[in-house]
């Protein structure tokens, strides 16, 4: 699971980055607030923004996987690494101050953009997994091995992260420490055909 973390943490770097630029582009296209723009400003304004995001990122580490269901914890992450990113820019911007001197009215404008483009696919995309995990598309039926306390967190992470893809079953276990247990280990492939197992996760050094 750490490396499918790894690969989700890049792939949202990389669009993160695509719907900056998508921004800046867009405002320097409308020529909304900011009408002198020149193609050398353009340049200069799209290297300090990606320079900041990733600077950002290096500073927040970004966490893709989630321990708690619900929108409100990944918009209070977005926040937070919104704030870190505006004030890095503002800092990168201020050597290249004397020489465009109004820029940061466009690095606000763009800022603001950024975020209202990234909350609202964010949420799109939020909902459309969870509805999709909903009916069962495109997502792994998981059986969950064992009592070990991390088996637990696993099921956590798994109900709050739909991006997994992975549909939690329930569990097998010897003993009653979990609720929505299948059946004990002895009946590990009778119950893996019954319920249409795709996918299982057992506790490393595990007594069971």
């Amino acid at each position: 699971m750490r490396t499918r973390e790894t690969e989700l943490q890049v792939i949202s770097v990389l669009l993160d980055l695509f719907i900056l630029n998508l921004a800046i582009v867009i405002l320097s296209w409308l020529e909304v607030g900011f009408f002198f723009i020149r193609p050398l400003d353009l340049y200069i304004c799209l290297l300090q923004a990606n320079f900041s995001w990733v600077l950002a990122y290096a500073f927040i580490t970004k966490k893709v996987l989630y321990v708690h269901k619900g929108y409100t914890y990944r918009l209070k992450r977005m926040n937070q690494r919104m704030a870190v990113f505006f004030v890095i820019e503002i800092i990168v911007y201020l050597p290249t101050s004397g020489v465009i001197p109004d820029l940061w009215l466009f690095i606000i404008q763009y800022s603001i953009l950024f975020y209202i483009i990234k909350l609202t696919s964010s949420y799109w995309y939020y909902k459309q997994i969870y509805k999709q995990r909903a009916k069962s598309l495109t997502v792994k039926r998981t059986l969950l091995m064992g009592s070990h306390p991390n088996i637990h967190n696993v099921r956590q992470i798994i109900e709050a992260n739909p991006i997994l893809r992975f549909a939690f079953v329930g569990y097998v276990s010897d003993d009653n420490a979990h609720t929505k247990i299948l059946g004990k280990c002895d009946r590990f492939e009778e119950i893996v055909i019954q319920h249409n197992i795709e996918a299982v996760f057992t506790p490393v050094n595990d007594d069971e």
